[in-house]
């Protein structure tokens, strides 16, 4: 699981002077109440929710993250950053991977972080690649029918337009590598 922070800012989160308390949830089914503030004493954001350990025992986490404001290289206005609870680095994703019950900094694992798309094997690569396009087709498809404006395709028509041609694509590349594989006698 992972936390942005843009995605954080972008549904108002940590306006100033302002404390908000919600909800957020991921596709796994996981989720967790949150109370983002930023006021005079500071920017934090506290993460309340239950973990299950391995051994079936159920765990309640109620943790804050700081975070701080950095004047921006180009010399207009402030980024925002999470501290990492764990290496007091800054960072702008928390992760929260390999059994860890708490949100950390990628540099925090002592092991790698992968993506799906890099622990796909080289026979499933074009497998994993065209459901991973199906599924964003499906949100963009799920979203207002508009396709066009004042005559001329939308962005997302034209988005969705080369997404069905990397599926198509994607689609012959699977079942050409399962057609190889059967004729060389990889796969019986």
């Amino acid at each position: 699981m992972r936390m942005e922070l843009r995605w954080l800012l972008n549904n108002g989160y940590f306006r100033p002077g302002d404390t908000k308390a919600s909800t957020l949830s991921w596709t796994n089914g996981s989720t967790i109440s949150t109370v983002a503030s930023n006021t005079g004493e500071g920017i934090s954001l506290r993460l309340s929710y239950t973990i299950t350990k391995p051994s079936g025992e159920k765990q309640s986490l109620d943790y804050t993250i700081s975070l701080v404001e950095v004047p921006s290289n180009l010399g207009k206005g402030k980024l925002l950053f999470f501290i990492c609870p764990q290496t007091g680095r800054r960072c702008r994703i928390l992760y929260r991977a390999y059994g860890s019950p708490i949100f950390k900094s990628r540099e925090a694992y002592s092991y790698k972080l992968y993506y799906e798309i890099q622990t796909s094997s080289k026979l499933y690569l074009h497998t994993t690649r065209y459901f991973t396009l199906e599924k964003r087709l499906e949100r963009l498809w799920g979203m207002r029918k508009t396709y066009t404006y004042r005559g001329k395709p939308t962005r997302r028509a034209i988005l969705m337009d080369k997404l069905e041609d990397k599926l198509d694509r994607e689609d012959y590349l699977r079942w050409r590598a399962l057609d190889i594989q059967l004729k060389t006698g990889l796969y019986s």
